[in-house]
């Protein structure tokens, strides 16, 4: 097993005992991660959650239209086009344009079949499984913790039916870890393909990823509310939200244009978001050992 492989196994295992623990102390299902520690660690705590969803999905941003970029070109064409599909995604949520339900649900068919085209012909998209990842899979949970971002705000409640929440919870964390497993197992590299081919499956993937990003800076506009909220108000329209795209789509731009400069992968620039994701998920842990305030 790869290395990256061993590591979703070891975080798999980690985050069923930490779903447990929250789950057992109620849940976040209908409250979102925010809310629940706000009613056991106070405000001053949801606020650090609400800025580390902020960081953590603005650098995220970084780690998308990188590879986007990099599904579609090579070398310094890559960064170019990374900033072009991330302006790209700033403007249209600066517009507030939104993916339609539907677009949304068409988009998850897609990226599972660009996953299955990716497992069964590596060559046909180029992405850094973490192999050549600095240190051991202990330290590779990091990036990949990104990849369950969610999670935190769908953990069941323990309390009125153990048996059947334990059950969904252990199912919950089996389908995607099991998917993750696969994914990032070795396999050989298939013989050459057709270069017209492998061009138009890299771009329709970009787009795929800019559509993602779209939809990531509209959720960190509105995250923006929460962190300033002497800005919001009846008469504020949109403009909190815009705020936090610019200020989200400037760090996004930062974090890519020094990972260019530093000629850093993906896994490593996804440290920053998987480190804010292993803190809220800290935080969760820590305030479920915290009777609710008035409880």
């Amino acid at each position: 097993m790869s290395k990256s492989g061993s590591a979703s196994l070891v975080l798999a295992g980690a985050l069923l005992a930490w779903a447990l623990w929250v789950g057992a102390a109620g849940g976040t299902r209908g409250l979102g991660a925010a809310e629940f520690v706000r009613e056991r660690a106070g405000p001053g705590v949801a606020y650090v959650v609400h800025g580390l969803y902020f960081g953590g999905f603005a650098i995220g941003q970084a780690v998308v239209v990188g590879a986007a970029g990099e599904f579609a070109g090579s070398g310094p064409t890559a960064y170019v086009l990374g900033v072009a599909v991330l302006l790209l995604a700033a403007v249209l949520a600066w517009a507030g344009v939104t993916p339609s339900p539907a677009v949304r649900s068409a988009r998850t068919v897609v990226v599972l079949a660009l996953a299955a085209l990716w497992w069964l012909s590596p060559r046909s998209l180029s992405l850094d499984t973490g192999d050549s990842f600095p240190g051991g899979a202990l330290l590779l949970v990091v990036p990949l913790l990104f990849a369950w971002v969610g999670l935190e705000s769908t953990v069941p409640s323990l309390r009125s039916s153990p048996a059947a929440g334990t059950l969904s919870v252990v199912l919950g964390l089996a389908a995607p870890a099991l998917l993750y497993v696969v994914l990032l197992s070795p396999r050989d590299a298939a013989p050459p393909g057709g270069q017209a081919g492998e061009t138009v499956i890299g771009w329709f993937a970009a787009l795929v990823l800019a559509s993602y990003c779209l939809t990531n800076l509209l959720a960190v506009g509105a995250r923006w509310r929460h962190l300033c909220p002497e800005a919001t108000g009846a008469g504020a329209a949109r403009g909190p939200e815009r705020r936090g795209i610019a200020v989200a789509a400037v760090i996004a731009l930062a974090a890519l244009s020094l990972a260019a400069a530093l000629d850093w992968s993906v896994a490593l620039l996804l440290l920053g978001p998987g480190t804010a994701t292993a803190s809220i998920y800290a935080l969760l842990a820590l305030s479920a050992a915290r009777r609710p305030r008035g409880a």
